[in-house]
């Protein structure tokens, strides 16, 4: 019994004995790998967090500018639709705006019912309402174009800056213009799109300066070739003038005056009708014929000429409709403004010619009184009974699209016209004898009150005249004033 117990035990320690060691050894190489491990995870740790922070990272920055970018875009395409759908909208003309044909003398915007024309594709219409926009909405800010720009010496040409409203304006045109042309021969566009583009090209130019006047005049020319009109002859004319064509601007002037006309009369040279015309329209652009007729021949010296236009167009003028009555439409009203105030800056030069042909200066006096007294009847017409100032508009112009431009238009030009007036005859009545000083200091005064305006210090400043214009009315009023008062200040 003992020793078959004593083998069993023998047989059970060393059965027990390989466990034990086996355990052991596998305890020992775990405890000799541990620190290996524990070691790895330390080290993948920071790693992995880093670039998990970088893909979160990365995630938020590209979903940001995805919204920026979609937020950008939704309110860049915003700003166009509001151009289009608003700003550029079809005008609500009511029956007196048609039948005074102030809706034929608006100018458009490519679209032959207000907006853009779909025919010029997505970017010609962007293209031209950025060019509305430069025109309308910039700020006046005066920059170097890139090919006017020497930097050799590091030096700004003051001449060569631009109104940036024109330098963007003119370059968003040309840039539709050449999409305009592309589409037109594919047949794309309406027929009166590529001619308004053409004419909204050409004012940009016009009012750039000297330098672009040629290729003003030829955008014109191409209006004429496909829509002759009597306004566009006009357009030639003048700049064919200032561009010293002095043939080439009778010519078209003739033109002008022939579209005009019922039943036209081949010319040459122009002539003031003698039939007065039934045309709202035409008898505002005969008015304007006739001015730059008579300033065509008062500059180059051919005075009798310029007298006998002068006569005969202040005698047509007065043959026009006129208001009947205080209460007349707008429409109307603004229409008689403007045959007025041709006739204010007729009798201005009607003044000068007289003079330069040596007539006594009374005589010359007597038509710039006449003159001043028709300018400011239309700046007080235009302005309102109620006027805050002479440099806003009525409220009743304001609120019809078709008339705030041409009365802004007229409202500065009669300013200007009345203070040429007074300016003149301030200087005229210093050489008559009879004319106390205090009243020759008035028309300089009255002269400075027309042109301009009060700064935030209420210091006089130009408003509607070139600063060199002003400078020599106040120089005239300065001089005079210290004479009758030495000890006083001037205003």
């Amino acid at each position: 019994m003992l020793a078959r117990y004593a083998r069993s035990a023998r047989c059970t320690t060393t059965v027990a004995r390989p466990t034990l060691i086996s355990a052991r050894l596998q305890s020992n190489t775990s405890r000799k790998d541990t620190p290996l491990v524990e070691s790895e995870h330390l080290f993948a740790k920071p790693a992995l967090f880093v670039l998990d922070v970088a893909k979160r990272t990365l995630k938020f920055t590209f979903g940001g500018l995805v919204i920026v970018g979609v937020v950008a875009l939704g309110t860049h395409e915003a700003y166009h639709q509001w151009i289009e759908r608003v700003e550029l909208a079809p005008r609500a003309d009511d029956e007196e705006v048609r039948k005074w044909e102030w809706d034929v003398e608006t100018l458009r915007w490519s679209g032959h019912a207000g907006g853009t024309d779909p025919g010029l594709g997505m970017r010609g219409r962007h293209l031209v309402r950025a060019a509305w926009a430069s025109q309308t909405w910039a700020p006046a800010v005066g920059i170097t174009p890139p090919t006017k720009a020497n930097p050799s010496n590091g030096l700004t040409d003051l001449s060569a800056i631009v109104d940036a409203r024109l330098y963007y304006g003119e370059k968003y045109l040309r840039e539709a213009l050449a999409i305009a042309e592309e589409k037109e021969s594919e047949q794309k566009l309406h027929p009166s799109t590529l001619p308004t583009l053409l004419t909204r090209h050409a004012i940009v130019l016009e009012k750039m300066g000297r330098d672009s006047w040629a290729k003003a005049k030829s955008q014109y020319g191409r209006v004429w070739a496909s829509e002759p009109s009597a306004s566009v002859a006009l357009k030639i004319g003048d700049l064919s003038n200032r561009m010293g064509q002095k043939d080439d601007a009778l010519a078209w002037w003739a033109r002008a005056i022939q579209l005009t006309q019922k039943d036209p009369v081949d010319a040459t040279k122009p002539a003031v009708p003698t039939v007065a015309l039934s045309s709202p329209s035409a008898q505002r652009i005969l008015s304007s014929v006739l001015v730059s007729l008579s300033a065509f021949y008062a500059t180059t010296h051919n005075f009798q000429e310029a007298e006998e236009i002068e006569y005969n167009a202040l005698n047509t003028l007065r043959s026009m409709s006129q208001p009947e009555s205080p209460s007349v439409s707008p429409s109307k009203a603004l229409h008689t403004s403007t045959l007025l105030q041709r006739s204010a800056v007729l009798s201005v030069h009607r003044a000068e010619v007289l003079y330069a042909r040596g007539k006594s200066p009374k005589e010359s006096i007597k038509w710039l009184s006449s003159a001043a007294e028709s300018s400011e009847s239309v700046v007080h017409a235009l302005t309102g009974p109620k006027a805050a100032g002479i440099d806003q508009v009525s409220p009743i112009y304001k609120h019809t699209k078709t008339l705030q431009a041409p009365a802004i238009d007229l409202l500065r030009d009669a300013r200007r016209t009345a203070s040429e007036a007074w300016n003149l005859m301030g200087i005229l009545k210093e050489q008559v004898s009879g004319h106390d000083q205090q009243s020759v200091l008035e028309c300089y005064d009255r002269a400075l009150h027309w042109a301009g305006k009060l700064d935030d210090f209420g210091e006089r400043i130009p408003d509607v005249i070139l600063s060199r214009e002003w400078k020599v009315i106040m120089d005239n009023y300065t001089r005079l004033k210290r004479a009758i008062q030495p000890e006083s200040h001037t205003t």
